[in-house]
């Protein structure tokens, strides 16, 4: 769960396992999205974000990512490892 004055974001890393997995649950917030910063590409931000939907990606430092911090309501996500 991601909020503007608790948490609103999360800073550049990558996974360890070998893939990663994210679901978007909801569009009730305002900016957000999961930041993959080689390729410049945003998914899951509150302007493109369908709810239900998830992105699937290898672990490790080729696909190092961050979530953009939220400047309004609450996101949240459903993060998963696949080893």
């Amino acid at each position: 769960r991601y909020e503007p004055h608790v948490v609103s974001r999360m800073r550049l890393h990558y996974d360890a396992e070998t893939i990663g997995m994210v679901g978007y649950l909801n569009a009730q917030f305002a900016g957000g999205g999961t930041h993959f910063p080689r390729w410049d590409l945003t998914v899951g931000d509150s302007a493109t974000v369908q709810v239900g939907s998830v992105i699937v990606y290898p672990g490790g430092i080729s696909h190092e990512h961050s979530a953009l911090r939220i400047g309004a309501g609450r996101r949240y996500a459903l993060a998963n490892s696949f080893y």
